[in-house]
């Protein structure tokens, strides 16, 4: 009688994988509905097939949007173009079998997510060949030329998705006389008649289900979704979000200051010229076997839940603002935005505490202590670049190298829950939390902080 034990799921999902190639097949193409002036149900895209159902599991999402916006600023009325677009300006959630694993929120995280997963990593700056361009946004103050590509360095396939050969565009927002407009920038109406804008807003983003912990791409299957299991069937939801709002990271645009009104927006009044998004489904499927292998059926185990607080209310400038780590999931990255009067803003104070108590914390930036400035050190080692302005980010598992954790041997995880907690060897903290806080003395206007937590929950697919 044979002693060996059974491989376990872990070890059935590992050998799997080496045998598993990657899958573009599996795409939906939408349309989103006119004369929308965006919403989470209003402008949802109405995809051309069910989501797709082969026997793969996915691992990632990407997305091409090409969307054709009016907008109308009254005479002497302004807004600006959001620091967070274009993707504070789509809505995304997804269910898994019937569950919700991705609240309704924008993809500012899922953008900031990618920014954080490896170092000096943005999709619309990339190549050696970056030229910059001395047009309409040139002449805004503090705010960059817009760029372009030479395809002869750096070629995005912008033909195969409605672009122009020649053309690189990870990230194109024109009007109709071609003027380039960048996230930031103030759009003012200083005539006395109504300003009509015809925008054109083209690009890329991607949605990282998988999960990584050590520095495969994917050591397991953590946070990916069985495709071709009818019991948990995932649904996508992707919509125009409101386009003109008060929240950055929600709205296409804000109206900053005083004295200005909203305009008014909507998507594409012309049939012949609809918004459209691309999405495909990133999949791992099994490749053809080596004779005599066979592995067996992969298991998921942990599946991706992202939340949001929807925004918690700051009162009062110079305050601790704590955000308790509320839901029983393993915690990988919690990100911060903070804003006032409608746009981002810098805080004096950012840390993780173990409970309500400071002293309890496991690291903090404190302006009053002077040593605030080593976390905008920090973000740049180790991510090659600093994040936008307004954005925190409590990554608890990319260590000093996100390409390669296993080479930062803490475990920074945060769970609160005792079970989930004895699952998965962790210290459990019922009441951790982040803490921010806005510099005493600001001007306060409407200040919140919006969080979005990353995390996984077991599952027994």
């Amino acid at each position: 009688m044979s002693n060996a034990q059974a491989p376990s799921p872990q070890e059935i999902t590992y050998g799997w994988l080496r045998y598993a190639k990657d899958d573009y097949t599996s795409v939906q193409n939408g349309t989103a509905p006119f004369s929308s002036a965006g919403g989470q149900s209003a402008a949802r895209f109405n995809w051309d097939v069910d989501t797709p159902r082969n026997p793969f599991w996915a691992y990632a999402i990407g997305f091409q949007f090409n969307l054709t916006i009016n907008l109308s600023i009254p005479a002497g009325g302004s807004v600006v173009l959001s620091p967070f677009a274009p993707y504070s300006g789509i809505g995304v959630q997804l269910t898994i079998g019937g569950g919700q694993a991705i609240q309704p929120m924008s993809l500012v995280p899922f953008w900031l997510d990618e920014l954080t997963s490896r170092r000096d990593n943005d999709w619309t700056q990339y190549a050696p060949s970056q030229v910059m361009n001395a047009d309409s946004a040139a002449s805004v103050p503090g705010v960059p030329q817009s760029m372009t590509f030479n395809p002869d360095w750096a070629w995005d396939g912008s033909d195969m998705v409605g672009g122009t050969n020649g053309v690189i565009q990870p990230l194109s927002i024109t009007d109709a006389s071609g003027a380039k407009y960048t996230p930031g920038q103030a759009i003012p109406n200083s005539g006395g008649t109504v300003l009509a804008l015809v925008l054109t807003i083209k690009f890329q983003a991607w949605m990282q289900l998988g999960r990584k912990l050590y520095g495969r791409n994917l050591e397991d299957l953590t946070g990916c979704i069985p495709m071709g299991d009818p019991a948990n069937r995932p649904t996508l939801n992707v919509n125009i979000a409101n386009l003109v709002g008060t929240f950055p990271e929600q709205n296409m645009f804000v109206q900053a200051g005083s004295g200005a009104s909203l305009a008014s927006a909507m998507t594409s009044p012309n049939p012949a010229n609809p918004c459209t998004c691309q999405t495909i489904w990133i999949c791992k499927q099994l490749d053809q076997l080596p004779d005599n292998v066979s592995v067996g059926t992969p298991k998921v185990l942990s599946a991706l839940e992202v939340n949001t607080n929807g925004g918690f209310a700051i009162q009062n400038a110079g305050q601790f603002v704590n955000m308790i780590f509320d839901t029983a999931m393993v915690y990988n990255k919690r990100f911060h935005v903070l804003v006032n009067n409608q746009l981002p803003m810098t805080a004096d104070y950012f840390g993780i505490w173990y409970s309500e108590n400071q002293s309890n914390a496991r690291h903090f930036w404190n302006g009053q202590d002077n040593n605030m400035q080593e976390y905008f050190r920090r973000i740049r080692r180790v991510y090659g670049r600093y994040l936008p302005k307004g954005v925190y980010v409590a990554d608890l598992v990319g260590g000093e190298f996100p390409e390669f954790p296993r080479e930062t041997p803490y475990r920074g995880e945060i769970v609160t829950s005792t079970t989930l907690a004895g699952l998965t060897g962790l210290k459990p903290y019922p009441n951790a939390q982040t803490t921010i806080r806005i510099p005493a003395g600001s001007p306060m206007t409407a200040a919140y902080v919006n969080t979005y937590s990353f995390g996984t929950v077991p599952v027994s697919y």
